[in-house]
């Protein structure tokens, strides 16, 4: 005769409920004294909750800008369409990194850094004399993974080859700014 051993059963599941798992809010007066102790250091904040849920907070003005005066981030609403832009863009920075447009001109759409690389190589491509070559834009593929920035991703002919080229736009004070941009 076999003999069959049971094994004692753990105890059943118990489903509790939990708080919310949202941070809580700050109300006005919260609010009111982060920005009087940022501003002017009068007095030690209170505890303000380190975690956020739901969104990705990320800041694109340096540290050194004016909050009320400096470059203000604008909403996807409040710009041209990012896919015309691009491409736009996209065959004026290619023309001036060949030497045929002047980098001055596109020096209003990009950031310093950005400009620097793209007045770096024009003047490579005026030093090398060599013949004027037909840019041309194949595809871009645009991508807005948060509210008033885009990501682009381009296949283009530069110099007879065909290259990739990422970009990054961020929406300031109205307009779309160039602020990374890599040619492969």
């Amino acid at each position: 005769m076999t003999t069959t051993t049971l094994r004692a059963c753990p105890r059943p599941v118990t489903l509790r409920p939990t708080a919310a798992p949202e941070p809580p809010a700050l109300d006005e007066g919260s609010v009111r004294e982060l920005y009087a102790v940022a501003r002017h250091g009068l007095r030690r904040p209170r505890a303000v909750p380190s975690y956020v849920q739901g969104s990705l907070a990320i800041d694109f003005r340096a540290r050194d800008e004016d909050p009320d005066f400096g470059p203000q981030a604008t909403l996807r609403t409040d710009l041209p369409e990012p896919a015309v832009w691009v491409h736009r863009l996209l065959h004026a920075t290619l023309e001036s990194v060949t030497g045929v447009r002047q980098p001055h001109q596109l020096s209003r759409w990009m950031i310093p850094a950005v400009h620097a690389t793209v007045v770096r190589r024009h003047r490579v491509a005026q030093r090398r004399g060599a013949a004027v070559q037909h840019t041309q834009v194949r595809r871009v593929r645009v991508d807005e993974p948060v509210d008033g920035v885009v990501e682009a991703a381009a296949v283009v002919v530069l110099d007879g080859r065909v290259r990739a080229v990422a970009m990054r736009l961020n929406g300031v004070d109205g307009r779309w700014l160039l602020t990374e941009m890599t040619i492969g």
